[in-house]
Parts: structure tokens; sequence; C-alpha cells
């Protein structure tokens, strides 16, 4: 193993690679002297062996082998985003950095701080069709994953939400946002969303996939919620996600996925949330082959479901069995929840959602992320804002009808009761102080 010394400006300003995906780098900057802007140069390397003076005993430093180098191309308060130029071996999470000094010029839109509003209820309308209800304080993490669920049993809907390592469940009631129980998982995993479903105790389980950066692997922890605590009951090795339909059933479906250069994706298939179980019978509908961002719907009511999922390039497409019925013309599929693994950016878009109005009509709820920047949006994870869809069904496609501004991007969207609300639609927007705010919407 070749090593060597580096001298450069601001030399005593290093950290630790917290976090790799594909060719963004995220960078513990709490240690920093200098004053972190976008466009600094930095280089990554990892530590050796300590090299001591044979004559006086003195160490005089480790040993240091070059693995990569970048620039910073967003910053936030405790860490910056960086994209790697030069890549001369892998770049892993526990590796350290430093900046070596020269500023770049780049053209990339400057964070400004956004203050969301105190935990207040809302009663004027936000939109045509839409009405914002009720928002959270600022909550300090940035959520990437939220759903709903009664997970400590008293007939009530618990909202929880994540970071990258931490589940926090929190408790809607008379308009206060209460914490019930949290969780973080190790260091090395990074956690892709979050479901409910009924367990064998007849207990609403938590589903947390996980992508495991040392191991490269993915699996899905599950969670109960007793005594206070989010006790952690099992691992999947799949990857799941809950559909709720129109009629009110809400079903768990899984696939494996098999890592390497180019990653291969098993069929999705039901499971049982009482033991786990995959059916062997997978869905059968063209083109639906990734357990995100997709729907089932007997909108017809002959007896049939159809599929509604999101393409690779972002439409959402309505499939049935044998014919596909048509796709929006917009794309849905922007979303900061994305990995590279081996040579393919892996994508996890929003849950999609279709309900039935009163007047027995069908509508479909869809989350659209509004892109930063085209260039690097789909890259980094870079979003201005989101929209609230709804779109209509025509008979043989949705058309769309409103749709509200979130005025921050989300990870996701879940619907149903919170608290006082019912056919509540309930999103996460993250501004760009790095602040979640939880907002509950009525149509």
């Amino acid at each position: 193993m070749a090593f060597c010394f580096c001298f450069p400006a601001f030399a005593e300003d290093y950290g630790l690679v917290v976090q790799v995906d594909g060719e963004a780098v995220y960078l513990n900057t709490t240690f920093s002297t200098a004053a972190v802007r976008q466009g600094m140069q930095f280089a990554v390397f990892e530590r050796g062996r300590q090299l001591i003076d044979p004559m006086t005993g003195a160490e005089l430093g480790a040993q240091e082998r070059f693995v990569a180098s970048g620039e910073v191309i967003f910053v936030r308060p405790k860490y910056a985003v960086g994209k790697i130029t030069v890549e001369e071996h892998t770049v892993r999470p526990g590796q350290s950095f430093r900046w070596t000094g020269a500023v770049l010029p780049v053209e990339v839109e400057i964070p400004v701080s956004t203050t969301l509003a105190a935990s207040a209820p809302v009663s004027s309308p936000s939109a045509a069709g839409f009405s914002e209800v009720w928002q959270s304080r600022p909550l300090d993490f940035e959520a990437v994953a939220l759903c709903l669920g009664d997970f400590d049993g008293d007939g009530e809907n618990e909202i929880a939400v994540s970071s990258r390592r931490t589940v926090k469940v929190y408790k809607l009631k008379d308009g206060e946002l209460s914490q019930v129980a949290e969780t973080t998982v190790p260091a090395a995993e990074r956690i892709l969303s979050l479901d409910s479903a009924a367990g064998k105790t007849g207990r609403v389980q938590l589903f947390a996939p996980v992508y495991d950066q040392l191991s490269e692997q993915f699996a899905t922890n599950v969670y109960e919620l007793s005594s206070g605590a989010l006790e952690k009951t099992a691992a999947l090795k799949w990857l799941v996600r809950s559909v709720k339909t129109p009629d009110g059933q809400s079903r768990i479906y899984a696939q494996e996925v098999f890592t390497g250069a180019e990653p291969r994706f098993s069929a999705i298939k039901p499971i049982s949330g009482e033991d786990f179980k995959q059916d062997k019978t997978p869905l059968n509908f063209k083109g639906l082959n990734w357990l995100y961002g997709f729907t089932l719907a007997d909108l017809n009511s002959d007896g049939a479901e159809e599929a509604f999922y999101t393409t690779d390039s972002g439409k959402i497409r309505a499939q049935g069995r044998s014919v596909r019925l048509g796709e929006t013309e917009d794309g849905f599929g922007g979303t900061p929840n994305a990995l590279r693994v081996g040579k393919t950016l892996i994508k996890f878009p929003p849950r999609l959602a279709v309900v039935k109005t009163k007047a027995g009509a069908f509508e479909l709820i869809a989350l659209k992320n509004i892109p930063k920047d085209m260039i690097l949006s789909e890259k980094f994870g870079r979003y201005k804002d989101a929209e609230l869809v709804v779109l209509k069904w025509k008979g043989s496609s949705f058309k769309a009808e409103t749709s509200l501004s979130l005025g921050a991007y989300s990870c996701d969207f879940d619907f149903g009761k919170l608290g006082e609300f019912e056919d509540a639609v309930v999103a996460a927007p993250v501004g760009e102080d790095g602040k979640t705010v939880i907002r509950v919407f009525k149509r």
C-alpha cells in the first residue's frame, strides 16, 4: 500500500467523511476554523501507521494515502456536501478529509435560511381543493421519511419521521406535537423510507428499509413500540413498502435487491405482516418493476385492479393487466432520496395515493419535487420546492386538477387520520435551514 505526505493550506483543518452517495460526499464541518464556502477544495485520505523518529522517539505524524479530491457544492450549518472530481480509491464513511486551500467558482445557488411558522392550527385555504389545518414548530433535523400508524395501540395514529439515522414517533393531540419514542440505526446504515402495517401481536409495526454502506446490502428493520421504546423485532433481507387501497385496505409488498456493479431486482411480492412470508405470486403489471412509487386500485369496479406507478422518466403510468391505460404529461420522479450502488443511481420516489371522494370519484394524490437546478438536482437531490398534486381519473387516465406548493422539498407524504383531522394528507417539507415542519392538509 503506497502512502504519501501532504502539507496543504489549512493543515490543521481536517475531519471525517460521514456519508457517501455516488459522487456526493457529506463532510462534517463542525471542526473547521475556516469559513466553509461553496467551491472550497478538499482532499480525502486514509490514515496509516504513526511514524516514529528512531533516534529521538518523537512522533512525526501518520502515514496518509490519498483517496480522492473534490469541491464543496453547498453548505449547511454543520456539514457540507462535496462533489468528487478525482477518485483514485473508493471513498467511504470514516475516512478523513482536509481543505486544500483554493476556492473554485461554481454556479450553484447559495441556500438562504428559511424560518418556518410555529406550531399552530391553520384554517385558511392554501390552494384550490386543499386547506392547511395544522403545522408543527420546526424540527431540528432533515426528514428523509415519514408514515402514519397506530404504533402505541390506543386507536389513534401517530406520525413517524426519520432523519438518515434516527426515527422519531410523535403524537398530535389538542394541537400539540409530543415525542413518544425514538431509535437510532448503526452508523453505517442509512434509512430509506418508513411504512406501517399490523403484525402478529396485533400491534402496528414500523418498517424502516435501510442501506448498509459497509456491507453494501439492503434490508428492512422492523420495530414495535413497547413501554415507550421502539424495539427492533426483526430484520428482513428485503425492502418493504405498504400500499393503501381506496377501500381502506393496507397491504405490504417486498422486493430484494442484489447489489453489485449492476444491481439486480427480484419480483415484487406481497408479504404477510404476521410471519413475513412472501406470497409465491408476484405482481404482474408490465413495466412495474420497482417497489417505490406505486399503488393499486380497482377504478373501473370490474374486480380487477389497475396499477399506478412512477416510470424511470418520472411520469405516472396507469397500467391494466394487459393494456396501458395512459400516463401523465408531467414528471413526478424527483426525490432527494437516492443513492448510487455500483454504476446505478437508485431513486426512491414518494408514495402514490388513490382515494375515493364522497361523490364516488377517484383521485390520485402525488408529490412533485421541483428541481433547484437541472444539472445537479438528480445527482445530489437538490430541490427548491414541492407540490402536492391532485389528479382526477377521467376514465382512461389521470389529469392534473389542482396543486399546492409546500415552499420546500419533501421526501414523502402519507394520508389518513392524524389527531383530530380525518382524511388528512401529511407532508414533512425541509427548509434550506435544514429544519423540518410537519404540515397537515384537508381535501
